[in-house]
């Protein structure tokens, strides 16, 4: 994946990065087996503090195995991970969790949030996650969030029943997530969303939610073949710039029908600091 940020002269520079995850085994002869060790966890052969010591060393070789390779911008690889969604839910209050279900139309499984809460951010959640990956890259660290529409789509409603007010409750959940890994040192922040393609006449309420993650101006950018790019923005001090992915594996022509978005446009900037609508 290719990413344009802005440099100091306000010139788009192309970068290399990735979309976030990797598999959950050893990359190399030197790297435990992430499964094995979870496995063995499941049968008591293993303690928890044994199998957090395996993902970081998995996380630490696929740093690695990503600097190896040439990549300018790269992730912690979400080697803690289950899924997209029950990393961040199990740990926003207001959550509890069901049986697995269908990651929609794939082959992947994955443990449904059930909202059964008003939803709340307590304290950092992933933050941990990027300073011990950032300790262990000489490359810039790029931080991953699911954002609030996927999120929510994929979750099992039982408190709202108000589509856009469980929407924009996690909008303001992750909007603190962001903060907090922003005051950790994060220069870039993706928020991945792939439901917005499965339910393309909700796009006004994806656009509200995102006005409330990033609490700045709104426009949609094509990035790549592959990607669909809304709001690629800087705070105001130039310190965090926050990446915001809507989809990782459509053809470009499938994404421009969705928005009936007739040709590519250039890859702009806006300037908007990153900010809680509490505190505005």
């Amino acid at each position: 994946m290719n990413t344009m940020l802005p440099d100091q002269r306000g010139v788009g520079t192309l970068i290399t990065t990735v979309v976030g995850n990797y598999p959950k085994i050893g990359m190399g002869t030197k790297t435990p087996n992430l499964r094995t060790a979870i496995s063995r966890g499941d049968r008591g052969e293993m303690t928890p503090e044994q199998i957090q010591g395996v993902r970081a060393e998995v996380t630490a070789e696929v740093i690695s195995d990503q600097i190896q390779a040439g990549i300018d911008l790269v992730t912690d690889g979400l080697i803690r991970w289950d899924d997209g969604q029950t990393y961040l839910a199990r740990a926003i209050s207001g959550f509890s969790f069901t049986g697995l279900i269908r990651y929609f139309d794939t082959n992947t499984y994955f443990r449904q949030p059930v909202v059964d809460g008003l939803l709340k951010w307590s304290a950092p959640i992933t933050v941990a996650d990027y300073e011990f990956a950032a300790a262990n890259s000489s490359k810039p660290v790029k931080a991953v969030l699911t954002g609030p529409y996927t999120l929510a789509r994929l979750s099992k409603d039982q408190k709202y029943h108000d589509q856009k007010k469980l929407v924009l409750d996690l909008a303001e959940v992750l909007n603190q997530e962001a903060k907090a890994l922003q005051k950790a040192g994060a220069t870039v922040i993706q928020f991945d969303e792939p439901a917005i393609l499965k339910h393309k006449d909700e796009f006004p309420l994806f656009q509200e939610a995102m006005g409330y993650v990033l609490d700045g101006d709104r426009q949609i950018e094509i990035d790549a073949p592959t990607t669909v790019v809304m709001n690629v923005t800087e705070t105001a001090d130039g310190d965090t710039t926050l990446v915001h992915l809507i989809n990782y594996d459509v053809q470009l022509t499938e994404t421009q029908k969705a928005f009936g978005i007739d040709e590519v446009p250039p890859v702009t900037s806006t300037v908007c600091p990153l900010k809680s609508r509490a505190a505005a």
